[in-house]
C-alpha cells in the first residue's frame, strides 16, 4: 500500500509521484532494500557495490532518510540535514539532487538540495545534500565530527579522488568520536567498482553486492592506431549517424578543448551535409560548464513519431525510414570529459565513441613541476564508458584504438594522493585538526617525499608553523615527526575554496591595496578556458587577441579582457555574444568567472578584505602573484628556461610573452605534451622572489 501523505511535506502526494514511485520499485537495487535496512541498523558502516544502473545513488539515500527519520521521529529534535551523499564532480551533485527531489515529491534547495563550490542550494528544511567531496571537507573544517549528519555517503569512492582520500580519515574518525554518543555515524561506502577488501578492512565492515540492469553492449575496436583523434572522432561520429538506429551518442573526450574544437567542426560539417543529415544535435558536458548548461544534457529527448514505433530496426538503404520519418527525430551527441562516466545517466545514450584518452593532472616532488598532460585510460575506466551505453537498451561502443593497445592499459589509474600536489588538502587537514601526518590512518599513505613538498610548501607560504619552538630545517627528515598548527596566515587561507598558492595570492593584493584586480584575474584562473581557438584559426585568433596584449604578461592580458567584456556588457549588452565569438572568447567560461569573482568577493568581505586598486598599474598586481606563486618561477639560462629544480621548460605558444622571452617569469601551470609548456606567464622582478626568501 504506497503511502497517499508526504511526511517531509505533510501533502498528499503528486500523480507524478506515484508514476515515479512505481518505476523506482522496478529498479535492481530494490530488491536489496530490506538487507540495506537491515546491515544500515546492525553496523556503523557499509560496502555497498552496486553495478552500472542499479539505481543505488538516488535511492540509497532516499532509504537512509528514511531510518533517520524512524530513529528520531520529533522533528524539532531529529538531525537535520540528516544524510549527506558525496559525489566527486559538481555535475553529478546538482543532477542527482535535481533527480531525488523530484522522486521525493518537495522542492529542489528544500527538503533535498545540493552544496557545490560557489553555490549552494539548501534551506534549513533540508534532510538530504548532495554535496562533492571537496565541500564536505570544508564542513569538517568548521566542524570535525560532522555532527550535522547521521548518515554519510561516499559515492563513486573508486574514483579515489584527493578530497575522498581524506574524507575517508575524517569520517572514520568521526565514526569512532560519536559511537558511543545519543548521535551515532553511519558511513555507506558506494561504488560501482571498488577494491572490496582494501575498503571493507579499512572499516572492518560487511559488503552488500548489488546486481545492475546492464543490457548487452557491442564492443567494436579500431584495426589501427589512430593518430588523428579529432578526425577520427568526427568521421565515426558522422558514422554512426548515418547508418545506425535511433539513439545518442556519448562520446569520451579528454577535456574542454577537445570538446569545443569537436563541436565547432560538427556544427561545421552539419552546414555541408544533406537534409537528411541534419537532425543531429551537439552538446557539451564538462565539469566548469554553468548548471543551467549542464542540466540539457540530462532532459529526456523528444521520442520518435508513433509511426516509428521506438528505434529502428535498421537504417540501411534497404529498410531506412523515409525522409519524413527522420525529421521526426533529433539525435543528440554528447562531447563529455569522464564527468560523464560515473554517477550520471544520461537519458537514450545508445551509442558510444571512446577515445581512450583522459587528462590528469601530477606533480613530481623532485622536480617540484606540476603538470597537466593527457594520458591513456585504465581498463576500469574503458569499461566504466562502454557501460553508458548499456542504461537502457543494448547498446555499441565504438573504441578509438585497438585490441593490443587496450591489453596494454594499466588496470586503475594512480589515486590522485598518490600523484597530485597535497599542499591543500594537508592546510585542510591542519585546519581540522589533524596537526601530526604521522597519526593519520590513510586509506593508502602517499609517498613521504610527496608529504614532505607540500609541508616544506605551506611553510614556505607561512600557512603553518611546528607547535614545539625547535626550529626545523625544510629539508629536515624530522619534518614529518611534527605536529603543525596554523598560522594567522594559514586562517585566513583555509577560508577560501582555493589552492593555497592562489589565496595567499589575494591576500598579498590586499596588503599591497590590489585587491580588485587580483579578485579578477583569480576568478579568471579559477575557469578552465577562457579562450576558444579552433586549429584552423590560430593565426587569426592571435591578431585579434593583440589588442589586449602587454608587455607584463598574460596575467594582466586576462585583466585586459575581462574589462573589455563588462564595457560591452555595459554599453552593448545585445552583441556580447558576437564580441566573443569574435574575439575567440569562451562566453560561458566568463560569464562563470563573473560568478566565481562574486563569490571571492563576498568571502573576502567576511574576512575585511575591502577591494582596492591600482588601476593601470600593474606592478603590485604582479607582486602580489608572486608571493602566492614563488615556486613557479622559471629564469633564463643560456638561452632556455629553467624552473626552481633546474627543470628545462618552455613559454606556452599561445602566451603573449612567447616573442619576447623576458629574463624571469612567473607561470600558473604546466602543460606536458611533447615538452613541458608554461600557461598564464607573467613578468616578474627576481628581487621580489628574493625578499620573500630573505624573510623566511
Amino acid at each position: 500500500m504506497k503511502l497517499q501523505t508526504n511526511n517531509l511535506t505533510r501533502k498528499p502526494y503528486s500523480k507524478r509521484w506515484h508514476d515515479i514511485y512505481s518505476k523506482r520499485t522496478k529498479l535492481p537495487v530494490w530488491e536489496y532494500r530490506e538487507t540495506f535496512m537491515k546491515l544500515l541498523d546492525e553496523n556503523q558502516a557499509i560496502v555497498l557495490v552496486g553495478e552500472t544502473g542499479s539505481g543505488k545513488t538516488t535511492q540509497v539515500p532516499q532509504w537512509c532518510v528514511d531510518y533517520c527519520l524512524e530513529k528520531s521521529p520529533n522533528s524539532e529534535t531529529r538531525q537535520k540535514p540528516c544524510v549527506a551523499c558525496t559525489q566527486p564532480r559538481r555535475v553529478a551533485a546538482i543532477s542527482v539532487a535535481t533527480r531525488v527531489a523530484e522522486e521525493m515529491d518537495v522542492s529542489l534547495g528544500q527538503e533535498v538540495g545540493y552544496s557545490v563550490r560557489f553555490e549552494s542550494c539548501t534551506s534549513p528544511k533540508t534532510i538530504v545534500k548532495y554535496l562533492t567531496d571537496g565541500m564536505l571537507l570544508r564542513e569538517a573544517m568548521l566542524d570535525g565530527t560532522l555532527s550535522s549528519y547521521g548518515v554519510i555517503i561516499l559515492d563513486e569512492a573508486h574514483e579515489r579522488t584527493l578530497q575522498t582520500e581524506i574524507l575517508l580519515g575524517v569520517v572514520k574518525r568521526a565514526l569512532q568520536t560519536r559511537s558511543k554518543s545519543l548521535q551515532p555515524l553511519k558511513v555507506i561506502l558506494m561504488s560501482a567498482t571498488i577494491n572490496v577488501k582494501l575498503f571493507k578492512k579499512y572499516f572492518e565492515c560487511p559488503v552488500l553486492a548489488v546486481q545492475g540492469r546492464q543490457f548487452q553492449v557491442q564492443d567494436l575496436f579500431a584495426e589501427v592506431p589512430q593518430s588523428d583523434l579529432l578526425t577520427s572522432t568526427l568521421i565515426c561520429v558522422f558514422q554512426v549517424h548515418r547508418t545506425c538506429d535511433q539513439g545518442d551518442i556519448l562520446v569520451f573526450c579528454s577535456g574542454q578543448d577537445e570538446i569545443q574544437s569537436l563541436i565547432t567542426l560538427t556544427k561545421r560539417a552539419l552546414k555541408q551535409a544533406p537534409d537528411s543529415m541534419k537532425n543531429l544535435e551537439p552538446l557539451p558536458l564538462y565539469a566548469s560548464l554553468p548548471a543551467g548548461i549542464q542540466m540539457r544534457v540530462f532532459i529526456e529527448p523528444q521520442s520518435a513519431s508513433a509511426s516509428t514505433n521506438g528505434f529502428h530496426a535498421d537504417r540501411d538503404s534497404s529498410s531506412r525510414s523515409s525522409p519524413n520519418q527522420q525529421q521526426t527525430f533529433v539525435r543528440r551527441v554528447i562531447y563529455a570529459t569522464n564527468v560523464a562516466e560515473t554517477s550520471v545517466t544520461i537519458p537514450n545514450i545508445k551509442y558510444v565513441i571512446d577515445t581512450g584518452k583522459v587528462k590528469c593532472r601530477c606533480f613530481c616532488p623532485k622536480t617540484g613541476l606540476e603538470s597537466l598532460k593527457v594520458t591513456n585510460v585504465s581498463k576500469a575506466q574503458a569499461k566504466q564508458r562502454s557501460g553508458r551505453a548499456g542504461r537502457t537498451a543494448p547498446g555499441t561502443c565504438y573504441r578509438l584504438y585497438t585490441r593490443d593497445e587496450h591489453a596494454n592499459l594499466v588496470d586503475h589509474l594512480p589515486p590522485e594522493i598518490r600523484r597530485c600536489n597535497l599542499d591543500g588538502v594537508i592546510l585542510q587537514m591542519i585546519s581540522i585538526g589533524i596537526k601530526n601526518l604521522n597519526n593519520f590512518d590513510f586509506l593508502e599513505r602517499p609517498e613521504d617525499d610527496r608529504l614532505k613538498a607540500a609541508l616544506v610548501n605551506l611553510l614556505s607560504l607561512k600557512a603553518i608553523k611546528p607547535d614545539s619552538d625547535s626550529m626545523v630545517s625544510h629539508n629536515s627528515q624530522q619534518l614529518l615527526n611534527l605536529s603543525y598548527d596554523l598560522t594567522p596566515i594559514g586562517k585566513r587561507l583555509s577560508a577560501f575554496p582555493l589552492d593555497p598558492s592562489l589565496s595567499r595570492f589575494l591576500i598579498a593584493s590586499d596588503e599591497l591595496k590590489c585587491l580588485d584586480e587580483a579578485l579578477t584575474v583569480a576568478s579568471l584562473l579559477s575557469v578552465e578556458n577562457l579562450f576558444h581557438i579552433p586549429p584552423n584559426r590560430q593565426t587569426q585568433a592571435e591578431e585579434t587577441l593583440k589588442k589586449f596584449y602587454c608587455n607584463e604578461g598574460d596575467a594582466i592580458m586576462l585583466l585586459n579582457v575581462y574589462r573589455a567584456f563588462k564595457r560591452k556588457l555595459k554599453f552593448d549588452r545585445n552583441n556580447a555574444k558576437v564580441w566573443c565569438q569574435e574575439h575567440f572568447i569562451h562566453m560561458k567560461n566568463i560569464k562563470l568567472a563573473i560568478m566565481i569573482r562574486k563569490q571571492l568577493l563576498a568571502l573576502c568581505k567576511d574576512a575585511n578584505m575591502v577591494p582596492s586598486s591600482r588601476g593601470q598599474d600593474s606592478t603590485y598586481l604582479r607582486k602580489a602573484l608572486t608571493r602566492g606563486f614563488f615556486n613557479h618561477v622559471a629564469s633564463m639560462h643560456d638561452g632556455k628556461y629553467r624552473n626552481k629544480s633546474g627543470v628545462e621548460v618552455h613559454i606556452h605558444p599561445s602566451s603573449c610573452l612567447f616573442r619576447a622571452r623576458p629574463e624571469h617569469i612567473l607561470y600558473a601551470e604546466v602543460v606536458e605534451t611533447n615538452k613541458c609548456y608554461m600557461r598564464l606567464c607573467t613578468l616578474i622582478d627576481i628581487n621580489w622572489v628574493r625578499e620573500i626568501h630573505s624573510d623566511k
